[in-house]
């Protein structure tokens, strides 16, 4: 294979090896299209994206056309966002 990656999470964003910081698990919407767009150009595909239940409720991928998505955890970390465990695992 011949494929050259690209990251977009809590390690930062950027291709594997060469991460840069970012502030929040799921970028604002225009940050993530600016750096998704970066990838296009610098043929950097496919791209793997953490995506944060609160980047979820925030709307900031929606924009965002994924082929796969993976379910890896709830637990009690964001309830300091999300009233109750309910509305946390509906947001997820």
């Amino acid at each position: 294979f011949d494929y050259h990656c690209g990251i977009i999470g809590t390690l930062g964003y950027g291709s594997v090896g060469q991460l840069k910081e970012t502030s929040l698990t799921t970028p604002d919407p225009v940050f993530t299209q600016r750096v998704l767009a970066e990838m296009v150009l610098d043929k950097v595909e496919p791209v793997v994206m953490e995506v944060s239940s609160v980047g979820l409720h925030q709307s900031r991928v929606a924009a965002v056309h994924f082929d796969t998505a993976i379910f890896t955890n709830l637990s009690r970390d964001h309830l300091d966002y999300h009233d109750s465990m309910e509305e946390y695992g509906d947001n997820k």
